[in-house]
Formats: C-alpha cells, structure tokens, sequence
C-alpha cells in the first residue's frame, strides 16, 4: 500500500509540474514575444509573402500528423485535415494535392508548389523540443525545395502555435493563414505575413452537411445559445435565457454534451443562434503593450454553423464581418453588451428575423462557393 501511495504521489507531482513547466513557458514567451516577432519579421524580409489570393501552385502539399483518416484530428466533430484539404481543392482547384507527413520523400525541381501546415501536423510534433528543433529541421527542408509554407492557425493569438508558425514562413516564405481575424489584426500583433480571413474550416461540403431543409418559419421556435468554452460568454446567455423564459422560444444550450451529428441537427432546428465573439482570456497574456495589440474579437466557428444552417445569427460585430461584407442588422443581429440591462428582451418581429437569416445565409455560401474571387 505504501509504495502504491509512493507511486501516485510521484504521478500527482509529475503532473503539477508539467503543468506549472507549460504556464511558466507560455507566460515567459509571451513576454519575450515583441522581440521574437521583431527578430523574425526581420529575417521574413528577404523572404516573399505569398498568398492563397495570390498564387496559383501546381503542386500543393498538405503536411499532416498521420495518412490515416480515422486517426486525423477532429475538434468538436469537425475533421480539420479533411476541411483543409477540400478548402485547398475548392480554391486551388488546377493544383495536384498530397498529403504527406514530412518533406522528406521530396526534390526540388522548377514547378510552382507549395507547402501548407495543417492543425493536425502541428500538434503531432513536439513543437517546443529542442529549442523549437522540429520547426527548425522542417523549415531547412522547404529552403532546400525552394517552397513557401502556409501555416493555418486554428486560433492567430495562441502563442504555443503563432511562434512555431511564425518561424516556419519567416525562415521560407509564404503566410499564416488566419480565420478568426482579419490579416491586419494579425500585422498589428506582429505575426509574420498574415493573410486572411479564410474560412478554411468550411469548404463546400462542410457547408453542405450544415443546409437545413427546414425552411426557416416551419421550425419550432428554438434558440441555440453557446454556453461552453468562456465563462464570460456563458453568464451573458444565462442572463439571455433568463429574460427569455416567459416568451414563446425554446432555449437550448450547446455545452458540448451532443455528440457532433446530435449538434448538427440541433442547429439546423434552430431560428436562432446566440454566441459571442469576444477574444478568450486565456490568449490575452503578456505586457500591456502586447495586450493592446491583441484584438478584443475574434470569430467563433458557431457563428458560420449559424450562418451556414439558415439560423438568425446574435453575435457582435469584429473586423472579420467588416472584411466580408456581413452587416449588423441585415446579415447579423448586434448581441447586447454584458454591461446593458437585457432583463427585459424583445427580439425582432418574425418576418424581420427571418429576413437576416437568409441574407446571412447567402452570403455566407457566396463566400464559400466563390473563395478567393470574394477577397
């Protein structure tokens, strides 16, 4: 019994260490960040920004975690390396993609090609090992192919990432690309040749498995509200929900409980998504200096469910919407401040709702359907 104590107690500090080593590192390179993204901007400047708007490649290589399709990661239901390779083929459609798990088998030769880092790549690599010596090798790898790298940021202010993507294009060229912020935002915090917004996550199919048949006024009268992920976010719904108890709408809650085909169908019910837009705390590290370069938006993927599945979408504008063209009040509805008094709520009337629910809907799809042309 004793050394079975022993045993656990060695695992409890194991783990209490471990996380203390990866709060310690992001806190320390969160403060150092201003310096390395002046060092790598620099060392970017004998390098070409290159673009998906910009460039059409002959060859484009998806760098993956494994070739396995059941084992490639999927994040709240959402297979991120097969959205990212059809986003590619949707947008690249002329190019020859393969997908590889390194650089290795590759030559060089004179036809135009690209590498692009996916999500599912970067978190099978120890990123940070070594002095970001995965990073560095691979980086050596594209210089000696004489290709640019896209690196796509599931999330543009998540430090663990943003380093290792930044040294990547600083050291060969190309871009992050960025989805929930706008490539100005990205410049502003001082990310290496920002291009965006793509709403990579999203392609054709994707957008197609969220349609609803139900025509918006044959659905019950249900609200989704997000719930999960940011307590900020969460006590604003709860505040929502509350004001709305005694109306006609049904609420329902996305907490994560669902499986991800329970979820889809949830939201092709629904009239009504509610999220937020708000930057999570949890990216808003550093000096203030640096704070004040983190934008105090950046778009949750709820809200293109929401848009995708016909649904009047609440949410607060960001810079992202500005960049694509959705307005509030004809392709959103401007969510009320944590700060104003919503005890008493009144919603739109029916017709109106649903007006702004197919606008953002067909622009959504005008966005996904024509890619580059809409940028």
């Amino acid at each position: 019994m004793a050394s079975i104590k022993k045993f656990l107690r060695r695992d409890v500090i194991k783990l209490i260490y471990s996380v203390l080593r990866r709060k310690l590192k992001r806190n320390i390179f969160a403060y150092l960040w201003p310096m390395i993204s002046f060092y790598l901007r620099h060392l970017s400047d004998s390098k070409a920004r290159i673009t998906p708007i910009d460039y059409e490649p002959h060859q484009v290589f998806i760098l993956v975690g494994t070739l396995d399709a059941n084992s490639s990661k999927v994040v709240h239901g959402i297979d991120l390396t097969f959205s990212l390779e059809k986003w590619v083929e949707a947008n690249l459609g002329s190019s020859e993609v393969e997908l590889l798990t390194s650089l290795e088998s590759l030559s060089p030769n004179n036809s135009k090609r690209v590498v692009v880092v996916s999500y599912d790549w970067l978190i099978t690599v120890n990123l940070w090992k070594g002095f970001f010596s995965e990073i560095r090798r691979m980086a050596f790898q594209a210089r000696r192919l004489g290709v640019p790298i896209w690196v796509v940021l599931p999330d543009a202010f998540d430090l663990n990432f943003v380093i290792p993507a930044s040294i990547l294009v600083a050291n060969c060229g190309g871009s992050t690309i960025l989805q929930t912020n706008t490539a100005a935002e990205g410049e502003e915090f001082g990310l290496v040749f920002p291009s965006g917004p793509h709403i990579w996550t999203l392609p054709p199919p994707v957008l197609t498995s969220f349609g609803s048949e139900i025509l918006w006024e044959n659905r019950e009268p249900n609200i989704l509200l997000a719930v999960s992920s940011d307590p900020r976010r969460k006590a604003l719904m709860e505040v929502i929900a509350k004001s709305l108890s005694g109306s006609q709408w049904i609420m329902n809650y996305s907490n994560l409980d669902l499986s991800w085909s329970e979820y889809v169908n949830l939201v092709k019910s629904c009239r009504i998504v509610m999220t937020t837009c708000w930057m999570y705390e949890i990216h808003i590290v550093g000096s203030r200096t640096t704070k004040r370069r983190i934008p105090s938006t950046a778009v949750t993927h709820r809200v293109w469910e929401g848009f995708a599945s016909g649904c009047t979408v609440f949410t607060n504008s960001n810079k992202v919407f500005e960049s694509l063209g959705f307005k509030p009040g004809v392709h959103y509805v401007e969510i009320w401040d944590e700060h104003a008094h919503v005890e008493n709520i009144e919603l739109l009337s029916e017709d109106d709702l649903k007006k702004i629910a197919k606008a953002g809907h067909d622009l959504l799809s005008q966005i996904v359907n024509k890619g580059f042309e809409t940028l």
